[in-house]
């Protein structure tokens, strides 16, 4: 497939929403000097209003703004179908947590103020030449046979980042197809809302959240529908937030498990057990190391974790070093 993005950015439509009016005039002069059709407004309420009518090519936002702030302005694009459009957050907020929420969600860039006009004039071109190499990508699939969009390796992206690409791609229905040296694994979508995941004997929520852990292998894209019935719900931004999230605590539960013991076993003296408690219980057979009892859950990892620590507080499981 030889579709290249045109070179030249010229006329292109930008966004710029800032409560910080004396801000918001300055880049707004920067990047009309540089030739991009500049619209502004200094709320998050007046931008979702201007996009009733008005469809960027990019969108340039805040994240402290009165009322509703760029965090929950950047959902409200992203519902209102606006899924291929870049966003670049431009915040004074410089935490480490705020960048990786922003980025998290789906953002394409967070910038953190002071910020240089050259600098974001550069972002800006960047987004634009990603958006034209795929709506060139598309254009292209439409004169070919084959259902594969794109296939490559990630190692150097992440599987967050193809998943990104392919909800980039538009409105269709697209499988992702990942493979690693161990495992192989997919995801569908439809008009950016996942439906599917699977992973050897994992689906829905499960396969998801394992599947954004892989970190080296390749993936193809597919022009392809699910056609069973849905085992996930939710836009692929919102998930993809709520997963790593739920990975960065399913890290310290587990670490906390590690601290007690590598080998886990029942011991029942009678207790009353609810039904997640007996589910993990069930897993374990003699000693049961920690991969096995995660591996063998078809709870989600949180879950196990949590329900797991409960029982040895309770005394019902038993951690040994060996």
């Amino acid at each position: 497939m030889s579709a290249q993005p045109a070179q030249e950015v010229q006329s292109v439509d930008v966004l710029l929403v800032d409560d910080d009016r004396t801000g918001l005039m300055i880049l707004s002069r920067s990047l009309e000097r540089a030739n991009f059709s500049v619209m502004t407004a200094s709320s998050a309420t007046d931008a979702l209003e201007t996009l009733n009518t008005f469809r960027p090519e990019v969108i340039l936002a805040d994240v402290t703004m009165p009322g509703m702030d760029g965090f929950e302005f950047f959902r409200k694009v992203r519902a209102k179908g606006l899924v291929d459009v870049p966003f670049i957050f431009c915040s004074g907020r410089d935490g480490a947590l705020d960048r990786i929420l922003g980025l998290r969600m789906g953002a394409d860039d967070y910038l953190v103020k002071p910020i240089v006009p050259e600098e974001v004039v550069l972002k800006v071109r960047l987004q634009i030449t990603k958006v034209q190499y795929l709506r060139a990508l598309k254009a292209a699939l439409e004169n070919k046979d084959s259902n594969s969009v794109m296939r490559g390796n990630f190692g150097g992206i992440s599987v967050l980042d193809v998943l990104q690409t392919a909800r980039m791609l538009g409105q269709g229905e697209y499988a992702v197809r990942f493979d690693t040296d161990e495992d192989s694994g997919s995801v569908y979508l439809s008009s950016g809302r996942v439906l599917h995941a699977e992973t050897g004997w994992f689906s829905g929520e499960k396969a998801f959240s394992r599947l954004l852990q892989w970190e080296k292998g390749s993936f193809d894209i597919e022009n392809r529908p699910y056609d069973d019935e849905p085992t996930m719900s939710g836009g692929l931004e919102e998930l993809m937030l709520d997963h790593l999230t739920q990975i960065d605590e399913v890290h310290v539960l587990r670490e906390d498990l590690q601290a007690k013991g590598n080998y886990f076993s029942v011991d029942v003296g009678g207790e009353y057990l609810n039904e997640k408690e007996i589910i993990v219980c069930d897993l374990l057979e003699g000693n049961s190391s920690l991969d096995k009892i995660f591996d063998g859950s078809l709870m989600s990892d949180k879950d196990t974790a949590e329900t797991l620590l409960q029982l040895i507080e309770k005394g019902t499981v038993k951690a040994t070093k060996s």
